[in-house]
């Protein structure tokens, strides 16, 4: 993660004294660095959009039907663990996926990293967890005596699409690039 202060320095500062006898200064800034966008039209960004939060919204609803279904696996340490935390990545999944929606087409080197990278990351933490999870729940399955099997497997299964449609939005989101379209040090270099 960057710091504040890498952000800071793409701004340039420039002052202005303002109020009665123009006494006080106030600062207008203006954004110096790269900007960013999706290699796409703004129809097929519009829907990639779309994607993402219905994509979302499922994973959520399966992350919560999974746990209101109170299986003995998830009694267990090695399938419990995987699972609660998994509300992390789906909780920073759909906060950036209505980020989405606001963001702006020409996003700073912030908006691009706050957006489209963090939005990356929580899915790829998603598919790991949703991972651990399937292979603990398969682990109890395979070595304890299981007097509800059908719940068992259905709460399997809904790992199991949880963590299929996490890989595929995962892979789905690295296909679309993201490219630099107006670079501030190039313009400065052609003055020179």
């Amino acid at each position: 993660m960057k710091s504040k202060k890498y952000y800071a320095e793409q701004y340039e500062a420039t002052p202005r004294l303002f109020g009665k006898k123009g006494r006080w200064v106030k600062y207008d800034y203006e954004y110096k660095g790269d900007y960013f966008r999706y290699d796409i039209s703004d129809e097929k960004l519009l829907k990639v959009r779309a994607i993402y939060a219905a994509a979302t919204f499922a994973c959520a609803a399966l992350f919560v039907a999974a746990g209101l279904l109170n299986t003995q696996g998830t009694r267990r340490l090695w399938v419990a663990l995987p699972y609660v935390f998994m509300f992390l990545p789906i909780a920073f999944m759909a906060y950036d996926s209505v980020k989405q929606f606001s963001a702006p087409r020409d996003m700073t080197e912030k908006d691009r990293d706050s957006i489209v990278s963090e939005f990356s990351k929580a899915t790829l933490a998603l598919t790991i967890l949703s991972g651990v999870a399937l292979i603990g729940t398969s682990v109890f399955l395979l070595t304890e005596k299981v007097s509800e099997l059908a719940i068992e497997l259905v709460f399997l299964g809904f790992i199991m699409i949880v963590f299929a449609l996490s890989f595929a939005l995962w892979r789905y989101q690295r296909s679309i690039p993201v490219l630099v379209t107006k670079s501030q040090k190039a313009n400065t270099s052609k003055k020179d």
